[in-house]
């Protein structure tokens, strides 16, 4: 993903990614600011708001490989992404 980034950033394609996080909601209190995840919905929060899914356009950084003691996982990759722009609800 990351190779395939900086090709498309160096012929000055857009390269920022679509990640759905289905790992950890997101709370807005008041109206939901950012685009839901396919396949999810948003569930209503106590005061008001709800919890969703979120939706995000990132640019993601070099990949970080780290060794572990894993004979099925051996290794443990971490990247940091930004986010290129807020999709709108």
């Amino acid at each position: 993903m990351h190779s395939h980034q900086r090709a498309l950033e160096n012929a000055r394609q857009p390269f920022d990614i679509a990640v759905t996080d289905k790992i950890l909601e997101t709370v807005d209190h008041g109206g939901r600011k950012r685009a839901i995840a396919p396949g999810t919905v948003e569930t209503p929060v106590e005061g008001g708001g709800g919890a969703y899914f979120p939706l995000y356009r990132v640019r993601i950084g070099a990949p970080q490989g780290t060794p572990v003691k894993n004979p099925q996982h051996p290794w443990l990759v971490d990247w940091i992404q930004w986010e290129t722009e807020v999709l709108a609800a």
